[in-house]
């Protein structure tokens, strides 16, 4: 997990500290140049690395995990190891949406 810092960015360098910290507890990456900057929370797959942006509608965000969820279902070489990837990484993320809503 990586912190990029510019003249630009020093401002924000002390409350990205404190962020970082907290998000390396759920596997979320922050980076200064990502849409964090603009106060727009992300998720990060801990299985793939894809980042997941988390929105305030429950129904899209469901929609969206769904989504990749559905990307690990189809790299998987049974039915049986497809559908407990599935339920791991689904819980995984929800578990990250609902720990990154609770921080905000």
């Amino acid at each position: 997990m990586t912190v990029q810092n510019s003249t630009k960015h020093s401002a924000k360098t002390s409350e990205s500290n404190i962020l970082k910290i907290k998000h390396q507890q759920v596997g979320v990456t922050l980076k200064l140049s990502e849409p964090t900057e603009f106060g727009l929370p992300i998720i990060k797959c801990r299985r793939c690395g894809a980042q997941i942006l988390v929105i305030a509608n429950v129904g899209l965000m469901s929609k969206a995990i769904e989504a990749h969820v559905s990307e690990h279902k189809k790299k998987a070489k049974t039915r049986k190891a497809a559908e407990y990837d599935a339920d791991v990484v689904r819980d995984e993320l929800i578990a990250m949406v609902l720990e990154k809503t609770s921080e905000l």
